[in-house]
Order: structure tokens, then sequence, then C-alpha cells
């Protein structure tokens, strides 16, 4: 019976070298670190906010990311998790949207009789709507953050013995007015006077980065009108002197004005992203 498991045992260890010997034939990816076969992948945001992924033009699913991405199998379940958590964060916002909105409706239909419990009310639908979006906001950051720098990773362990300069990656966070956007050199956050250096060296890569940041540009200066726009409706809501004074018909316009700013906003500042991440690509994978 000894024998018997001995045997077994031996058996088992053979197959299994055999079949690794096997795959590894039939796998250059895997033992000889040979990915030329493996597309570069670009990543962006679409309209509203949700990842697109391209090669060479052609949109592809999350799902065939994921494939090429199991070269590396925790980065590739990380991915899903975080593109679906993107997808999670859209929806909150659109629910936040209609929220807000359902605030507007209650205040357009009871304009003829305003009154302070009126503007509370719809104050409050509009509130709770700004956040819920903010918390949806913040799921899709998060995400976005995430699944950039995975794509980054990927298109660098895939094409690492071609790059002999700098892979220039980036992230972004949001200020009280507008997003701030840092560029690195792999885990190395560039100073101003690095990039500029290299933008002086690339004209390519300067004009794309201009680009991107005359749309930041436009996008802060939407967020300080926004932020003025929601200053002065709460000064109508809790100022009783205020709201006496001020023509009822002036809240519809300044609700509308609120919300298509804090639409545009985000637009504008996903075009700066954008921008910049073909920029770095670009540079990144230039002949």
């Amino acid at each position: 019976m000894i024998d018997f498991w001995q045997y077994i045992r031996t058996l088992y260890i053979v197959l299994t070298m055999m079949i690794s010997a096997a795959h590894a034939q039939n796998s250059d990816y895997f033992f000889e670190n040979n990915y030329a076969d493996y597309p570069i992948i670009t990543f962006q945001e679409n309209f509203w906010g949700n990842p697109k992924y391209t090669i060479d033009g052609n949109k592809i699913k999350a799902s065939e990311v994921r494939a090429f991405m199991e070269i590396m199998p925790g980065d590739a379940k990380e991915f899903m998790q975080q593109h679906r958590q993107t997808l999670s964060g859209t929806s909150l916002g659109y629910a936040s949207s209609a929220v807000a909105l359902g605030g507007v409706y209650y205040l357009s239909k009871n304009i003829n009789n305003i009154n302070p419990q009126v503007i509370r009310n719809s104050f409050f639908f509009i509130v709770g709507g700004s956040l819920l979006g903010s918390i949806g906001a913040q799921m899709k950051i998060n995400g976005i953050r995430k699944v950039n720098s995975l794509v980054d990773n990927h298109n660098y362990l895939i094409r690492q013995d071609e790059i002999s300069g700098p892979y220039l990656r980036f992230d972004y966070r949001n200020n009280l007015i507008g997003q701030k956007i840092d560029i690195y050199d792999g885990p190395n956050l560039l100073t101003r006077g690095q990039l500029e250096a290299l933008k002086n060296k690339y004209p390519e890569l300067q004009l794309n980065l201009q680009k991107a940041r005359n749309a930041q540009r436009l996008s802060q200066t939407i967020d300080v009108l926004s932020l003025a726009s929601n200053i002065v409706f709460i000064t109508y809501v809790v100022t009783p002197r205020f709201q006496s004074s001020a023509p009822s018909n002036f809240l519809i316009p300044l609700s509308i004005t609120d919300l298509a700013l804090s639409f545009t906003s985000p637009l504008i500042s996903r075009s700066a992203r954008n921008r910049t991440r073909v920029g770095l690509q670009n540079f990144n994978f230039r002949e």
C-alpha cells in the first residue's frame, strides 16, 4: 500500500512538471517575459464620466481589458472591482441629479405661492441631491484614479524593454476650486522645473499638456461661478429680509444655472484629464 501511494505521488509530480514544461513552450508571455503581441490599452473617460477603453482607436470591453491584465491576476481582479465602483458612482450621480431636479420642479410648481417653507423644502431637495452627488463623485474619482494606475502599470509591463526614457503618468485630486493634476516619472513626482524641461525638449508633449491646462483653467473658472451661485442661493434661503425683497422668479433661473454649472465643470475637467492621458501616452510610446 505504501509503495502504491509513493507511485501516485511520483506520477503526480512528473505530470505536473510535464504540464508546466508544455505551458512554458506554448506561452512565452509568462516564462520569457515576452509581451510583444499584447497591445497598448488606451483609457479615457467618456462624456458621462465612465471608463472607455480602446486599442488602436477601437473600443473594447472591460472584460477584454481584464483578459489582457491576467498576466498579473491580482491587478486583473482589482481592475474589475474598480471599474464597477466607477459605474456605481456614476449611478449615484444620476440619482443626485434627479433629486436636485425634483427640488427645482417643486419650486416651479409653487412659484405663485412662494414662502419661506417652499424655499426651504426646495433647498433641502437640492442640498440632498448635492450630498448624494458628492458621494457618487468620490466613488468615481477613486475608481478612475485606480483604473488609470492599473492601465499605466499594464502598459509599462508589456513595453518596458522598449522604453528608453522617462515613463510619465499622472494622478489628480480635487481642490475646493477645480482639480490639481500631478505628473510623475514612474513613482517620482516631477517638480515644475523638471516638467518644464521635458516640455521644452518635446514640443508635442508641451502642446498636449497646454491644451489640458487650458481646459483645467476653464473648469476652475466655472467652479468659482458655481460657488458664487451657491452662496447667493443659500443667502436667499436663510435671510428673511432677502427673501422678502428679491423677486420669487429669481429662484428658478438661479437653480437651473447652478445645476448647469455643476454639470459643465466635471465635463471640462474630464476633458483636461483625457488630454493629459493622450499627451503622456504619446510621449511614453513615441518612436
